[in-house]
């Protein structure tokens, strides 16, 4: 399950019941994205607000600046 909101604070009140972020949430990692999230992954390590948005562009930036890096192999 993916939750997910745009900034400010998150408040869940049915019952009176509210999620305290400092153990279940957090602020996507992504450089631009001002998205949170409620992270129920089991090991509560997320980093981003979806994997297939901000994380695959991390990923993306991380690989292109390892390549870059590389010496080119030239005959």
């Amino acid at each position: 399950m993916t939750s997910v909101m745009s900034g400010g604070s998150f408040r869940f009140d049915a019952g009176a019941v509210c999620l305290d972020f400092a153990h279940t949430g957090g602020e996507c990692s992504g450089d631009t994205c001002p998205l949170v999230f409620v992270d129920s992954s089991r090991p509560g390590a997320r980093r981003w607000c979806a994997m297939e948005r901000c994380g695959n562009r991390h990923k993306l930036r991380a690989l292109r600046a390892r390549r870059n890096e590389l010496p080119t192999k030239r005959p």
